[in-house]
Order: structure tokens, then sequence, then C-alpha cells
């Protein structure tokens, strides 16, 4: 099985120190279903340029790690966009103290995003 995942990282406030997310990472990812040292190393890569791209690891693994990073840099403001592999998996996520402050996505097919739903039924 292989999925890709692209994210992009934008931090308001306060950049965590990657030592510290890189041992987030190995604490959340610490399954033989996950290559860590590999997640690691893209994870660098965001942290560094802004950008990551991963495979097998889809969005809810990615805002598991980001809930544990937020929980320990609570000043820290952190911004998620995020895509897959299908056209409407695109995602947002915003996270500060260790919660998402702002969900949106992802678009599964036949899915209406949440304001649709609310205002259109």
């Amino acid at each position: 099985m292989s999925y890709f995942t692209r994210v992009e990282f934008l931090f308001e406030d306060e950049v965590p120190a990657f030592d510290a997310v890189a041992e987030c990472a190995r604490a959340h990812f610490d399954t033989e279903q996950f290559a860590v040292e590999d997640i690691i190393a893209e994870l660098r890569r965001g942290w560094e340029e802004g950008s990551a791209e991963f495979n097998r690891i889809e969005s809810s693994d990615i805002e598991g790690l980001m809930c544990r990073v937020s929980a320990r840099f609570p000043t820290a403001r952190i911004c998620l966009r995020g895509s897959g592999e299908e056209w409407r998996d695109f995602w947002i996520r915003e996270l500060s103290g260790g919660r998402v402050t702002f969900s949106s996505g992802p678009f599964l097919d036949g899915e209406k995003p949440a304001f649709f739903k609310h205002y259109f039924g």
C-alpha cells in the first residue's frame, strides 16, 4: 500500500525547536507500521523549507503528531495545509496549546464541506 501526503507548515510567533519535534515524532510513530527516521528526516525538511512530502502518512497521522508538538509548545500557533493523492483530499489545520483550533477537510468523494451542509443541507 502506498499513500502520498504533501504538507505545508506555517508558524506564528514561535517556531518549535526541531529536536523536540523529533522526540514527539518518535513517541507518536513508535510502531512497526512507520519508518520513523524517514518521517523525521522529511519533517526536518518541512521545518526548514516550509513543506514536506510523506509516503504512507495520512492527514490524521500528521494532525496527531502536531497536537503533541503543540502541547509541548503551548504558545506556538502551528498552521498546516495538506493534500493527498485524491483530487478532493486537501485539508487545513491550525493548532495551539495542544488542540486543533481550526479544521477543514479532508474532503472525500461525495462529501460536502461543513459550511455547505450548514447552509444548504
